[in-house]
């Protein structure tokens, strides 16, 4: 039971130096972004980043 719970609280820290885990970084990133201007209140958006329109319609798709 005690192992267990030990293994619940275990979390995966990305390794800074692995392109892989700097990758899942950045998208977790643009699509936090990407949200963001989803929730916007404005008709249209002056400023914004493209990849993180990118990476929004991609996870949508």
């Amino acid at each position: 039971m005690k192992f267990n719970l030990i293994i619940l609280n275990l979390r995966y820290v990305p390794d800074p130096n692995k392109a892989g885990d700097l990758e899942k970084l950045r998208e977790r990133a643009l699509l936090r972004e990407f949200e963001e201007y989803r929730e916007s209140k404005q008709k249209r958006l002056k400023v914004f980043r493209l990849e993180a329109v990118r990476a929004g319609f991609k996870k949508a798709w």
